[in-house]
């Protein structure tokens, strides 16, 4: 679905590099506010962000390996880090949906 949309919108997302960094940043702090805190607002919140963020993190890097007259593209001989990007997004993206389900059937 995300990786089909990537390469067949007309849409330029490897323009939002700062923005996808600035969601991984605030996750990064949200876990890290949970730990001190323990906010049961924030273990709601933050599998629904990671999500999002991840989400956006694959059609970024899907954009990227693609290429097609994009803004930034993968130089064909990093194949094997396009691959890595790729095999960490999904697993970023698997987890976070994995905590996503475990806290809607907590509740």
């Amino acid at each position: 679905g995300l990786a089909t949309y990537a390469t067949t919108t007309k849409r330029d997302f490897t323009a939002t590099r700062g923005m996808l960094s600035a969601g991984l940043l605030a996750l990064l702090a949200l876990g890290v506010l949970q730990f001190f805190t323990r906010g049961s607002w924030i273990s709601m919140v933050r599998p629904y962000l990671g999500a999002l963020v991840f989400s956006g993190y694959l059609v970024y890097d899907t954009q990227l390996i693609a290429g097609g007259g994009k803004r930034f593209q993968l130089r064909p001989n990093q194949h094997i880090l396009g691959a890595l990007m790729i095999f960490s997004d999904i697993l970023n993206l698997f987890m976070t949906i994995l905590q996503a389900s475990a806290r809607s059937e907590r509740d």
